[in-house]
């Protein structure tokens, strides 16, 4: 498959390595070069979105490259005659080129982006059907699902294959929505990267377009970015007993979720707890179950109300990063979402109201 050269756009290409002092302060790729192949080159990109090597593997065998760390995170890529492979280098790490795969792995990150690339490499066709790509794209949004805010993500709403963006969310509402979460997950932890800046004006414009199809232009409203509306941020926190719990095993095993988030130093966490209990005891026997997000200074405190209540209780504590608040658009608590098919369908605002917002589920 040829690849574009201008995959990632210059809002990813904003830092160049350094090539100065190694040591510490570097990272390592190694690896095995089959004889074929001729030389591998390792790039990094320039601020004009153009690429440069900043090392080489020009003998068959097994290798390994030291190379500096860039001052910021950034994506890189290893390149052959034949093939071009790209991942991210966020810190000083220890990465491998699979040559079988012709990808790079080896952090969280990186097998995140390798997996990407795979099912794209596995999937698409130039004159692939509707149905294909619709099931690429689920299969995209899958391995995705959490990580809206990664390396990974920008890369496929950025990507492009033969000189065509393998998204078009301007006529492909699986697409739109794919651009949608990845900028919302962007825009809600990492507002002053370059990237989000370049995804939210990208977003804003499609998002006019679209408005502007479907209603007079007078009647157009200024675009704005909402909570994500596909998929869901997985959360993995302990519960009372002290196990970990992930929201993305409660969504699997149930029809509905109700994910809420709530401030258990708030006076009125008990009204609030029998509002979410009353929905629960109506819907739980059909495939209810409620994920709770508690935010509180004492654990203990938290603990001693959440072992008796009858859902899954999870604690977040308030000095510990909350990054979750950002990824769902939280301004205040307590915050409440229907999770159903595996995507974000509702916001409830008031408690009052879940088990009415709920019977059209079930």
């Amino acid at each position: 498959m040829k690849q574009s050269p201008y995959i990632i756009l210059c809002a990813l290409a904003a830092v160049a390595t350094s090539s100065c002092d190694r040591g510490s302060d570097s990272w390592t790729l190694e690896g095995e070069m089959p004889a074929a192949t001729g030389a591998i080159y390792v790039e990094a990109p320039t601020a004009g979105g153009q690429w440069y090597a900043i090392d080489s593997v020009t003998s068959p065998g097994k290798f390994k490259l030291e190379l500096t760390r860039p001052s910021h995170s950034t994506i890189m890529r290893v390149r052959t005659s034949a093939s071009t492979a790209y991942f991210p280098v966020d810190s000083t790490e220890h990465l491998t080129f699979d040559s079988n795969n012709f990808s790079v792995i080896g952090t969280e990150g990186a097998d995140l982006f390798a997996k990407v690339d795979q099912i794209v490499r596995s999937n698409y066709k130039p004159d692939m059907d509707a149905s294909a790509d619709s099931l690429m794209k689920r299969e995209l949004l899958s391995t995705l699902s959490g990580n809206y805010a990664s390396h990974a993500a920008y890369y496929l709403v950025k990507k492009e294959i033969d000189g065509h963006r393998l998204l078009n969310p301007e006529a492909n509402d699986q697409d739109y929505k794919i651009l949608r979460a990845v900028t919302n997950a962007f825009n809600g932890l990492n507002p002053e990267d370059p990237r989000t800046r370049s995804l939210v004006t990208e977003y804003m414009r499609i998002e006019a377009q679209r408005r502007a199809g479907d209603q007079p232009a007078s009647d157009a409203q200024t675009p704005v970015i909402y909570a994500p509306e596909i998929g869901y941020f997985d959360i993995a926190l302990i519960n009372a007993q002290g196990k970990e719990m992930k929201l993305s095993d409660v969504v699997d095993t149930n029809k509905v979720v109700v994910l809420n988030f709530m401030d258990f130093s708030d006076q009125n966490v008990g009204i609030l707890n029998a509002a979410i209990g009353t929905a629960y005891n109506a819907f739980h026997d059909n495939g209810l179950e409620v994920y709770q997000v508690g935010f509180d200074s004492n654990a203990h405190l938290w603990s001693n109300v959440a072992r008796n209540l009858p859902w899954t209780a999870v604690y977040q504590s308030e000095t510990a990063p909350s990054a979750h608040l950002g990824q769902y658009g939280i301004n205040s608590l307590p915050t409440t979402f229907i999770i159903a098919n595996g995507e974000i369908s509702k916001r409830v605002d008031d408690l009052n109201e879940l088990t009415k917002e709920l019977k059209p589920f079930f």
